[in-house]
């Protein structure tokens, strides 16, 4: 019931007619987040639906998607099994319809033992920024930007002042 529900760190598709959002129970005993898809009906958005196992996992969190601006990729951050610990970063392919396919951790290129989150890829510069709080840094968290395709990426470089401080950045602002 999303009444019972606190919501998050929505992104919407490319065509506009899906949108993707991160919510969870505001009861203290199950605030496992998960991803949910909404649809675009007449000119509202449908009531949320949680993704299926692809995306999220029984018992671990899935959230902050992030959809890709040519709308091929799904990105997000989960701490299910099979990531480097923490809060890794995945992605999935996206189809229109918004149905995905497995989810792929992105590697130790950009994951590390710590938590990824808040990632963000324009496919025109093939730039992915995320916030990482297991490297060396400015703060607790800090943003990066590593150059790739999804199948390799660069070492990422830590996107140094103004962009971090001794503050965490976890939220990076719109780069349009």
């Amino acid at each position: 019931d999303l009444k019972k529900m606190e919501t998050a760190a929505a992104t919407v598709h490319p065509n506009g007619e899906i949108m993707f959002l991160t919510a969870w129970a505001n009861d203290k005993e199950y605030q496992k987040r998960a991803i949910y898809i909404s649809r675009k009906e007449g000119g509202s958005w449908g009531t949320p639906v949680s993704m299926t196992s692809e995306i999220n996992i029984n018992g671990f969190n899935s959230m902050q998607p992030s959809v890709t601006r040519d709308g091929k990729y799904l990105i997000f951050s989960s701490d299910r099994p099979g990531g480097l610990g923490g809060y890794d970063l995945w992605f999935t392919t996206l189809r229109a319809d918004g149905s995905v396919g497995s989810a792929i951790n992105m590697g130790d290129k950009i994951n590390t033992k710590e938590d990824e989150q808040a990632a963000y890829y324009l496919p025109a510069t093939q730039k992915l920024v995320f916030s990482s709080n297991g490297r060396v840094g400015l703060g607790g968290f800090d943003f990066y930007e590593s150059t790739g395709d999804f199948a390799e990426w660069a070492e990422p470089v830590n996107m140094g002042y103004p962009f971090n401080s001794a503050k965490d950045g976890i939220y990076f602002p719109a780069l349009d």
